[in-house]
C-alpha cells in the first residue's frame, strides 16, 4: 500500500466574494469558459471509435488481433504499477503546490475541479460498462468497456496539463506518459481491449475539460452571494483520492 500525506491538505471554509487579488486572478476565469472546439477533438474521436467498435466487426477484429495474435491471449504479465499510476498526476500537482510551485488554480478551485471531474468520469465509466456488457479478453467477467484505469488516469493527466501548461508543457507531456503506460499495461494484462483503453482515454479527457468549463461558471454564479459557504475536505486511501465539498446557504 502506497499512502502520500500532503501539507496543504486540511479544511478550508471560504466565502465566495469578487475580489482583484492574485488569488482570484489565478482562478478560473470567464477566458477559460470559452469553448475551444478543437481542444474537444481528440476526446471525441476516442469515444467515437470506442462506440464504433462496439458494432463494427473491422475494429472488433483489430481488437482480438492485438489482444490475441499479437501479444498472445495466455500472457501472465501482471503488475499495480499501473494503480498507483491513474492517481499520479493529481499527487504530483499538490505536491508541486505543497513545495511552492504553484499552478494554475489555488487549493479550493483544483480541488472543486478535480472532484467534478471524476464524478462526471465515474458516471459515465459506470453507464458505459452497465449498458455495454462486453467480455474481457481475460473473460473474467462482462465489464471491459470502458477502461476504468485508463479513463482515471487520462483524467488526471488533462487536470496536470491544465494546472501546469503555463509553467512547462513538460508537466502535461509526462503526465500523458504516465496515462498511457496506465492505458498499455491493461492490454497487456488482457484486461481490456485496444477500443475499451481508447475510449477510456476519451472519457478521462473530456471529463476533465468538461469541469474546467462549467466550474467557472457556477463560481461566478456564486461569487455574487456573500451567504453562500463552500467547505471542501480532501481525502485520500483505500485507491481513493479525491475532496467532498459542502454548499451551504446561510
Amino acid at each position: 500500500m502506497l499512502a502520500f500525506q500532503f501539507s496543504s491538505f486540511g479544511q478550508d471554509t471560504i466565502n465566495y466574494i469578487p475580489d482583484t487579488s492574485k488569488s482570484a486572478r489565478n482562478s478560473p476565469s470567464r477566458d477559460s469558459r470559452k469553448p475551444h472546439i478543437l481542444g474537444y477533438a481528440t476526446p471525441a474521436l476516442l469515444l467515437s471509435y470506442g462506440l464504433i467498435s462496439l458494432e463494427n466487426k473491422p475494429v472488433r477484429r483489430l481488437d482480438k488481433y492485438v489482444s490475441y495474435d499479437l501479444l498472445g491471449s495466455n500472457t501472465n504479465f501482471t503488475t499495480e504499477v499501473d494503480d498507483y499510476f491513474r492517481y499520479l498526476p493529481v499527487v504530483v500537482v499538490y505536491s508541486l503546490n505543497a513545495f511552492g510551485i504553484k499552478g494554475k488554480s489555488n487549493f479550493i478551485d483544483r480541488s472543486a475541479l478535480y472532484l467534478i471531474s471524476n464524478l462526471l468520469l465515474s458516471k459515465s465509466v459506470d453507464f458505459l460498462k452497465d449498458e455495454t456488457q462486453r467480455e474481457r479478453p481475460s473473460k473474467t467477467d462482462f465489464r471491459a468497456f470502458p477502461s476504468g484505469h485508463t479513463a482515471l488516469a487520462f483524467g488526471a493527466a488533462e487536470f496536470m496539463r491544465r494546472e501546469y501548461k503555463d509553467v512547462s508543457p513538460w508537466y502535461g507531456y509526462s503526465a500523458y506518459a504516465a496515462a498511457a503506460a496506465t492505458g498499455a499495461i491493461k492490454i497487456l494484462e488482457n484486461a481490456h481491449w485496444l477500443s475499451d483503453v481508447l475510449t477510456g482515454a476519451g472519457v478521462g479527457i473530456l471529463s476533465t475539460r468538461v469541469a474546467y468549463y462549467v466550474y467557472p461558471i457556477g463560481k461566478e454564479i456564486a461569487g455574487g452571494r456573500k451567504d453562500l459557504q463552500f467547505r471542501t475536505v480532501p481525502f485520500l486511501g483505500k485507491g481513493l483520492i479525491g475532496a467532498s465539498v459542502t454548499v451551504t446557504f446561510k
